[in-house]
């Protein structure tokens, strides 16, 4: 019992911490904006960013081989203590693209 209360302690001061109320997070249109993929020359996609609705979005449609198809990506969980949240890059945003999906 001694061992797991040791264990816990450290989570227990973590957890003090509060998170942001409702509505305090930052959603920014400026970083929401991305640059072409390094893979493919500028010209092969059209790229759109901004925030809507409180979250930031970018999306990129491939010009030439767009398939109409569209793959949605979300980060998952993020930290409640986090206040500005970001769009990211998808992990496979070359192999997406190439198959044509925006």
């Amino acid at each position: 019992m001694v061992v797991l209360a040791a264990l816990l302690a450290p989570m227990s001061t973590a957890s003090a911490q509060e998170a942001p109320p409702p509505g305090s997070y930052v959603a920014d249109a400026e970083s929401a904006a991305f640059e072409p993929s390094a893979s493919f020359p500028a010209s092969f996609t059209d790229r759109y960013s901004g925030v809507s609705g409180g979250a930031e979005y970018r999306i990129e449609i491939p010009t030439s081989n767009w398939n109409g198809d569209l793959v949605t990506w979300s980060h998952g969980f993020v930290s409640p203590l986090v206040t500005e949240l970001n769009a990211d890059i998808p992990p496979l945003r070359e192999l997406f693209l190439a198959q044509g999906f925006a």
